[in-house]
């Protein structure tokens, strides 16, 4: 059924992408189709579920109280993301205008490690991450199925660029 192709697109979507030390976040995550997967695949990472609908994130907080490594936070992506992230999964969650604020938050953020990664699907607004402000993204072709759409699975990686030195060493 859908639930099978979906689920199946997401374990493409994840495998070989999620790396050691990654604290996953999933923005938008709704009722939590993506923490499932998180759960099941990849069950010691630190996992936050960010969800701007105070119903639906308590009715995915209560659904995943038994596992104590995902947090579900209820409030906007920007201001909710913890500072810990380190690889975030969007499924086109929202306007171009929060799109430019979150990359604008996170562009400020000091390096992580690993350095932050996003896998953004339905990525209507990549063209935000350049490389001139210091974002790398690649496309990557995703089978097809409701969650993740054909050929539109974009990972952007944050470029560590090293320190200018100092003028008065």
């Amino acid at each position: 059924g859908a639930d099978n192709s979906d689920y199946q697109a997401l374990r493409e979507v994840f495998a070989g992408r999620i790396r050691e030390g990654d604290v996953l976040i999933d923005v938008g995550c709704g009722r939590g189709r993506v923490l499932a997967t998180w759960l099941d695949y990849y069950p010691e990472h630190r996992m936050v579920g960010i969800e701007l609908n105070p119903d639906v994130a308590a009715g995915t907080r209560r659904r995943f109280s038994g596992h104590p490594q995902l947090t579900i936070l209820c409030g906007d992506a920007v201001t909710a993301c913890t500072p810990d992230a380190t690889l975030l999964f969007f499924l086109n969650p929202f306007d171009r205008a929060t799109m430019t604020r979150l990359r604008d938050e996170l562009t400020a953020r000091p390096p992580t490690i690993p350095p932050l990664r996003l896998l953004y699907t339905n990525a209507k607004d990549a063209d935000l991450f350049q490389e001139s402000l210091g974002w790398r993204t690649t496309r990557v072709p995703i089978g097809s199925s409701q969650v993740v759409p054909h050929h539109d699975l974009v990972v952007i990686d944050r470029v560590q660029r090293p320190r200018a030195p100092d003028p008065e060493t």
